[in-house]
């Protein structure tokens, strides 16, 4: 009987915790399109985001549009690592996000070749024994 309390406690918190990360990311994707993609018109333009970037950090372009990708795809990540421990998940959540990063214009194309082969070097051993 308590080990059911404990539990549903438990998965009370990690309602609660969900739901405060949830509103913390909506918090900072709202104030970061707001303070660094408004133009003068008081529009958002999410293409612009890694361009104001660079200039309010004073870094190069390249290095805001890494930048705001890695944001962005921690924004899908963690919420789905909080939830789930399923690799193959996180694996396809985070494919998504750089898909999205790519879409947007933010990364190139080539990073997702790039991932794709590092995870397939990392599941080499482990495709090898599937296969004998």
């Amino acid at each position: 009987m308590i080990k059911i309390v404990r539990k549903e406690k438990e998965m009370l918190n990690l309602k609660i915790k969900l739901l405060l990360l949830f509103v913390l990311s909506i918090y900072v994707i709202g104030n970061v399109s707001q303070v660094y993609a408004q133009d003068s018109n008081g529009e958002v333009n999410l293409l612009d985001i890694p361009k104001r970037l660079a200039d309010a950090l004073n870094i190069p372009q390249y290095s805001a549009k890494l930048i705001a990708s890695l944001v962005l795809t921690m924004l899908f990540i963690i919420p789905t690592l909080v939830l789930t421990s399923n690799l193959y998940v996180l694996l396809i959540i985070g494919f998504l996000s750089i898909g999205v990063c790519v879409a947007i214009g933010w990364l190139e194309a080539w990073y997702i070749i790039i991932l794709v082969l590092i995870v397939a070097s990392l599941w080499s051993a482990k495709m090898k024994a599937w296969l004998t």
